[in-house]
């Protein structure tokens, strides 16, 4: 579904990501670990069309998006949900959601968008509630699932996701984890981005593991979480 080729970006004079290559199957889990400064940010930033890479290329679907805009990128049915969620803190959770499904609403398939706002308010159940709510007041937890919710509006292919957890208590992490989860056993396929390798590492199928930039390790989860060379890498001593 997505492989990533020798890709390169980064800041001004810094770079961030050095040639990095990645692949993405079908319906898989895929997790990136590494410390703060890795690069995990700047690669999600690059796929999904919010930073443009200096060097190689990321194919989608067989087609390759380098350098697209992110409304194109979205289009072509691939979705980011931020690090920071990156809500519009003054409007409501629905208007909210609205944006996230203004594809639909701009072709006016206006049974497709309330399709949608059901399968997430049947996700998210405490987003029904605050409907009417402005997402700048909702909790960190229910903000998280507001801002998964908005990248699901748009019907997405792939879902990548920038530290979910992050800021979060450990019961509503593990109920947001759980809908990662319900959302790939539905066939939602998944790269996901995140600094607590215990938890991802136990969600994913596959992981890569990051440093100064660059994927210095790639392989089975399981085998990932219990290999003295990524706790090393990764951790500084064990997990």
């Amino acid at each position: 579904m997505l492989k990533v080729e020798r890709l390169s970006a980064g800041y001004g004079h810094v770079a961030a990501l050095k040639e990095v290559d990645l692949q993405v199957k079908d319906g898989e889990i895929i997790t990136v670990i590494g410390a703060n400064g890795s690069g995990k940010s700047t690669l999600l930033k690059a796929i999904a069309g919010s930073l443009r890479p200096r060097g190689g290329c990321v194919i989608f679907n067989g087609k390759d998006i380098t350098g697209r805009p992110a409304d194109r990128v979205v289009a072509a049915g691939l979705c980011l949900v931020p690090e920071g969620r990156q809500l519009f803190g003054d409007m409501t959770v629905l208007e909210n959601l609205q944006m996230g499904g203004y594809l639909f609403l701009r072709r006016r398939r206006q049974s497709e968008f309330r399709a949608k706002l059901d399968f997430v308010y049947d996700l998210f159940p405490v987003l029904r509630d605050r409907t009417n709510q402005a997402a700048g007041t909702l909790s960190g937890g229910e903000q998280q699932m507001l801002a998964i919710a908005r990248a699901l509006m748009s019907d997405p292919k792939l879902l990548l996701l920038d530290e979910p957890s992050m800021g979060l208590a450990p019961m509503i992490i593990r109920d947001i984890f759980a809908a990662l989860r319900r959302l790939n056993d539905q066939g939602l396929t998944i790269l996901l981005v995140e600094q607590d390798a215990n938890i991802s590492l136990a969600l994913a199928d596959r992981g890569y593991v990051f440093q100064t930039g660059q994927n210095v390790m790639a392989g089975d989860a399981t085998d990932l979480l219990n290999d003295p060379a990524v706790k090393e890498i990764y951790f500084g001593k064990k997990i």
